[in-house]
């Protein structure tokens, strides 16, 4: 009987499959990799545009009150200008009309304005007590009246907002009363 020494050629093989293996093993890594690296870079160009977006959505949006308040006072004050009334009560209440038109960026919002004699009656919607009162204080129509009184301050929960209401004691700019 002929013997035949297959032990070189096993080993020949065992090595053969091992390498394959680790290639298959790092090309599979490698092509994970890949695609890993291939999202991120996809993922971030994507955020880096949006990012871009909001920030020239934000610009846009910061010069649009700016630009539509300019536009309405201009308007504002060429009615004005073209409609001079003598009536000293007209002009009072052009230029609490004006001044409201003027608040921007407020968190109060008026629902009516009562006129009786020398009284005006305001009624409206803040987010809080401290956004009024904030208002209050740095309201630009405030020089029309001598005083300002708060006669309602409750909060309603159907809005989530304090509902208020208050008095506004014209100040005596009519001359001839």
């Amino acid at each position: 009987m002929v013997a035949i020494n297959l032990l070189p050629w096993r080993e020949k093989a065992r090595i053969y499959r091992a390498v394959t293996i680790r290639k298959m093993l790092v090309a599979s890594v490698g092509f994970a990799l890949l695609v890993v690296f291939m999202l991120h870079l996809a993922a971030s160009r994507l955020e880096t545009n949006k990012r871009n977006q909001l920030i020239q959505l934000e610009s846009a949006l910061a010069r649009y009150p700016a630009m539509q308040d300019n536009i309405k006072h201009k308007k504002s004050m060429a009615a004005v200008q073209e409609r001079e009334t003598n009536d000293p009560r007209q002009q009072i209440a052009r230029q609490l009309l004006m001044e409201l038109g003027r608040q921007t960026g407020t968190s109060v919002c008026f629902s009516e304005i009562v006129r009786a004699n020398q009284n005006i009656t305001f009624s409206g919607y803040a987010r809080t007590a401290s956004d009024l009162t904030q208002f209050l204080k740095n309201w630009h129509a405030a020089y029309l009246f001598s005083e300002i009184k708060i006669e309602q301050l409750e909060y309603d929960s159907a809005f989530h907002s304090i509902r208020f209401r208050f008095q506004a004691k014209q100040e005596n700019l009519l001359k001839d009363e």
